[in-house]
C-alpha cells in the first residue's frame, strides 16, 4: 500500500489559515521549481504570489529553512503580518538563537504595534547578535510609535547605514522643532524622494522657499512633495516664510475642528440603562441614534432609542422614553416626544429609518430587547405603530436594522440584526476570573440567533423570507448590519459583524438568494484566525478604487479590524497597513462611521469609544469612559489621528450610538453620539477652512424613493447611498460628496438600484441639488 505524505502539523495549520485568506494554491510536485520560481517572484516584489508558491514548496519540503525565512518575509512584506509572525515563531522553534530571524520576529510584532512585545524581541535579537543597525532602525520605528522622538532620534542616528534613516531622522528633528539640524542630517544622504520631501520641510522652516520649491520639483511623483509644491507656487511673492510654512502644513490633511453644542441645540434626554449590581446584559447595549427628516420639512430631526427598567424592560416612567427632537434650524432643536407618538415601549436599543411605502415621508423602525417595533409616518410628524398589522412579530434582542432593495423590485425591505438569547431568570452570574467582581456576562454564555429578512410586498405588509432567503441558514450574535454592493454586480450585500464569533457576510445572488461568505471572502477572522468583540460597520471606498472597503469597532486590545476590498467579493485584512490598528489598540468602539469630515475627498474615520464593563477599572488598566476618535483619511487607505486637534481626545463617556449628518446645512458633517447613563453629544462641525462639496438628494422613480442602493461615482470616487451601519443607529439624509479642490466635478454618474444610469454634468458647487431618477 503506497505510503501517504503527510503535512506537518505546523505547516498545515498555516495552509489552512492561509486557504482562507486566499493565499494557498493547488499542490504542485515541482517543489524545487516552486522555490526558484518564488524566489524571482520576490525580487520582483510580488510578494502574495511568492508567499503562495512556498506554502506549496513547503508542503512537500517543510525542513527548508531558508524556504521557511522567505515565506516569512513574503507574507510581511504583502501586509499579511499575524501570518509572518507564525512563520518566524517556527523558524525560532527550530533555531532559537538565530538573531535575524529573531529580529524579523520583532518587526512582525512592530507592524501589528505591538510595541512592548516588539522591544522585548528585539533586545533578545540584539544579543543574539542581529545586525546592528537594522536592530537600531526598527528601535527608532517603535519609539516614533511611542511618541518619544528624542529616542527615535538616537537610534536613527544609530542606523546610519540604513537607505530610511536619514530621513526618519530628519522627520524627528523637524518635530522637535530642530530643522537646521535636520538639513544637516540630509546632506550626505543619497537622493530620494523622501529625503526630498524632509529636505524641503526644513528648507520651508528656515524661509528658504526658492530652494524648497526646486527640492520640491525632484520628487513631483512623491503625493506629499506635489501636494506642497503646488501650494507653494501658489502663494504670492509677499506671503513670504509664514505663508510657506502655512503651506506646508496645508500639504498635511486638513484637520477637522469639532466643538460640542449639545446643551445648547436643547438635547435633554439622557439615556437611561437602568445599570443594576446584578449585571443585566441589556444594560450595558443601549442605546442608539437616527437621523432622518421626521416631518418633511427638508430639516433634519433626532431621534433617541432609550432603555428601560431592568430585569422587567418595561418603561415604568417618563425617564424611559425614546425621544424624537425637530430640528427648527440654526442648530436648535424642539422635543416632540409626545405629539410624535414614539415615546415607545420596552427596553430600546436601535433605530433606522427610510421611506418604506414610497409616500415621501421617512418611517422608522426601532430594534430592542424581545420585540421591534415599526413605526408609519403620517406625513405631519407623527407615527402609527404598525409592526403587528405589518407582519413583523419577532420576539428576538434586536440591536439594529437596515433598509435595501434586496430584490431591486423598487420597495425597501427590512433585515434586522438579532443578537442573543437573553432573559433575566435564567441568565448565568458572571465575574472576573481573578479579582472575583460582578461583570456583564461573555456572549459565549448564550445561545445565538438567526437575523430576519423581511421582503416589502408593497401593500404595507411584509413576508419573513428569513429561511427562504438563506439568511436565517447561519445563526449569530449580530452587532449591526452594514449594506454594499462589494462585488460589484449590482444587488446590495450584508455584513453582519458578530460579537466573539465568525462574522458574516450575505453574498447577494438575484433569484438565487443570499450565500453566506464571511471566511471565504476573508471578513469572517482577523488575519489571526481569531473573532473579536465586533461591534460597530461601515463601508466605504478608502483608497479611491471604487470598491467599497469595510471597518468595524471592537474592545481594547482587538484593534478595530480593516478590510481592503480586493474585487470579485473578495478582502484583505489591512488593519495594520492602514494605521488603524496602531490608532484603535486602546480604544474600545461602538458607533462608527466612514465619511468626509474636511471636505477633503478621502473617507475619514469617526468611532464612539466606550468599554462594555463599567466597572472595568476595578480588575483591568483599562478604561469604562472613552474618548471619540477621529482618523484622517490620507486617500491613499491609510490614515492619521486627528482627535486631538478636532477636540474630541479630552471628552470622555461610556459611548454607545453614532449617526452623522450636515444637521446645521453648512457643507461640514456633524457627528451625534449617545452616552450611557448621559445626555447625548452634539459634535458640530466648525472646520475652517473645509474643501468644497456637494449634497445630492436622491429621488428613485423605479427604484425606492430615498434611492437607497444607488452607486454615485464622482471623478472616479464612488459613494453608495446606503442604510444601517454604524451600531444601532442610522443616517437618513442627502449623500454627501466631499471635493477637496473648489473645482467643478467633470461629471456625476449615478447607477440606480433600476440599474438606470445618469450623469450630472459640472454641478454647480457648495450646494444641495434634487436628483430625479429617468423615467426610462
Amino acid at each position: 500500500m503506497p505510503r501517504v505524505r503527510r503535512s506537518s502539523p505546523w505547516v498545515a495549520s498555516l495552509l489552512l489559515g492561509a486557504a482562507l485568506a486566499g493565499w494557498a494554491g493547488r499542490p504542485s510536485p515541482a517543489a524545487q521549481d516552486d522555490l526558484a520560481a518564488a524566489q524571482a517572484l520576490y525580487r520582483r516584489k510580488e510578494f502574495h504570489e511568492a508567499a503562495k508558491l512556498l506554502l506549496r514548496h513547503l508542503d512537500a519540503r517543510p525542513a527548508d529553512y531558508e524556504a521557511l525565512l522567505l515565506l516569512g518575509l513574503s507574507l510581511e512584506q504583502s501586509g499579511d503580518a499575524a501570518q509572518a509572525e507564525k512563520v518566524f515563531d517556527e523558524a525560532l522553534r527550530r533555531r532559537p538563537d538565530d538573531g535575524s530571524t529573531r529580529l524579523s520576529l520583532a518587526r512582525t510584532l512592530y507592524l501589528q504595534s505591538r510595541f512592548d512585545q516588539a522591544a522585548e524581541s528585539l533586545e533578545i535579537a540584539r544579543s543574539q547578535g542581529a545586525e546592528p543597525q537594522r536592530a537600531d532602525y526598527l528601535a527608532g520605528l517603535i519609539e516614533e510609535e511611542r511618541g518619544d522622538d528624542e529616542a527615535a532620534l538616537r537610534f536613527y542616528r544609530g542606523a546610519g547605514s540604513h537607505a530610511d534613516a536619514p530621513a526618519k531622522a530628519a522627520a524627528a528633528l523637524l518635530r522637535l522643532g530642530r530643522p537646521s539640524e535636520a538639513l544637516e542630517t540630509l546632506r550626505e544622504a543619497p537622493d530620494s524622494r523622501e529625503v526630498r520631501y524632509q529636505r524641503a520641510l526644513a528648507l520651508v522652516a528656515l524661509d528658504r522657499r526658492d530652494a524648497a520649491i526646486a527640492e520640491l520639483r525632484k520628487a513631483s511623483r512623491h503625493p506629499q512633495s506635489k501636494a506642497l509644491l503646488e501650494r507653494l507656487r501658489a502663494l504670492p511673492a509677499e506671503d513670504g516664510a509664514a505663508g510657506a510654512r502655512e503651506a506646508s502644513e496645508a500639504a498635511r490633511p486638513q484637520a477637522v475642528r469639532f466643538v460640542e453644542r449639545a446643551e445648547e441645540a436643547g438635547l435633554d434626554v439622557v439615556l437611561a440603562n437602568s445599570p443594576t449590581p446584578e449585571k443585566h446584559l441589556p444594560e450595558t447595549m443601549a442605546g442608539g441614534v437616527a437621523i432622518f427628516d421626521a416631518d418633511g420639512d427638508g430639516l433634519l430631526d433626532l431621534f433617541f432609542a432609550n432603555g428601560a427598567a431592568t430585569p422587567s424592560l418595561e418603561k415604568t416612567g417618563p425617564q424611559y422614553a425614546n425621544r424624537l427632537y425637530r430640528n427648527r434650524g440654526g442648530l436648535r432643536f424642539e422635543d416632540v416626544t409626545e405629539r410624535s407618538g414614539l415615546a415607545g415601549e420596552g427596553f430600546s436599543i436601535g433605530a433606522a429609518a427610510a421611506d418604506y411605502d414610497n409616500d415621501g415621508d421617512v418611517d422608522l423602525f426601532v430594534a430592542g430587547v424581545g420585540r421591534g417595533r415599526l413605526y408609519r409616518n403620517r406625513g405631519d410628524g407623527r407615527f402609527d405603530e404598525v409592526s403587528a398589522a405589518a407582519g413583523l412579530a419577532d420576539g428576538a434582542w434586536s440591536i439594529g436594522a437596515a433598509w435595501f432593495d434586496y430584490d431591486r423590485d423598487g420597495l425597501l425591505d427590512l433585515f434586522v440584526a438579532n443578537y442573543l438569547q437573553w432573559d433575566a431568570a435564567s441568565a448565568p452570574v458572571c465575574q472576573d476570573s481573578r479579582s472575583g467582581v460582578r461583570t456583564y456576562c461573555h456572549p459565549k454564555f448564550f445561545e445565538p440567533q438567526p437575523n430576519r429578512l423581511y421582503r416589502n410586498r408593497g401593500d404595507g405588509t411584509f413576508e419573513d423570507v428569513t429561511r427562504a432567503s438563506g439568511v436565517g441558514s447561519r445563526p449569530g450574535k449580530a452587532m449591526s448590519v452594514a449594506v454594499a454592493d462589494v462585488d460589484d454586480d449590482g444587488d446590495p450585500d450584508v455584513f453582519v459583524p458578530n460579537d466573539a464569533v465568525p462574522n458574516f457576510l450575505f453574498v447577494n445572488e438575484g433569484r438565487n438568494g443570499f450565500r453566506e461568505a464571511g471566511l471565504t471572502a476573508g471578513v469572517a477572522l482577523k488575519d489571526d484566525g481569531k473573532a473579536v468583540s465586533a461591534m460597530g460597520s461601515a463601508f466605504g471606498d478608502v483608497d479611491g478604487d471604487g470598491r467599497p472597503d469595510l471597518l468595524f469597532t471592537a474592545l481594547p486590545g482587538e484593534t478595530f479590524p480593516h478590510f481592503h476590498n480586493e474585487g470579485e467579493g473578495l478582502f484583505l485584512d489591512r488593519t495594520y497597513a492602514s494605521r488603524i490598528g496602531g490608532l484603535s489598540r486602546r480604544l474600545g468602539g461602538w458607533g462608527v462611521a466612514l465619511a468626509d469630515f474636511n471636505n477633503d475627498g478621502a473617507a475619514d474615520v469617526f468611532a464612539a469609544g466606550g468599554h462594555v464593563m463599567d466597572n472595568v477599572e476595578r480588575f483591568s488598566s483599562d478604561a469604562y469612559q472613552q474618548p471619540n476618535a477621529l482618523w484622517l483619511g490620507l486617500g491613499d487607505g491609510t490614515f492619521v489621528d486627528g482627535s486631538a486637534a478636532a477636540g474630541l481626545a479630552d471628552r470622555r463617556a461610556a459611548h454607545r450610538g453614532l449617526a452623522v449628518a450636515d444637521l446645521d446645512q453648512d457643507g461640514r458633517l456633524d457627528a451625534v453620539a449617545t452616552t450611557l447613563g448621559g445626555r447625548p453629544e452634539l459634535w458640530r462641525n466648525e472646520t475652517e477652512p473645509a474643501g468644497c462639496w456637494l449634497r445630492l438628494r436622491l429621488r428613485g422613480v423605479v427604484s425606492n424613493r430615498d434611492g437607497l442602493g444607488a452607486r454615485v461615482e464622482v471623478d472616479g470616487r464612488v459613494l453608495e447611498n446606503q442604510s444601517g451601519g454604524s451600531y444601532a443607529s442610522s443616517s437618513h439624509g442627502p449623500l454627501h460628496v466631499g471635493l477637496g479642490a473648489c473645482d467643478a466635478p467633470r461629471a456625476v454618474r449615478i447607477r440606480w438600484p433600476s440599474g438606470r444610469s445618469q450623469t450630472l454634468s459640472a454641478p454647480e458647487l457648495n450646494r444641495e441639488i434634487q436628483v430625479r431618477e429617468p423615467d426610462e
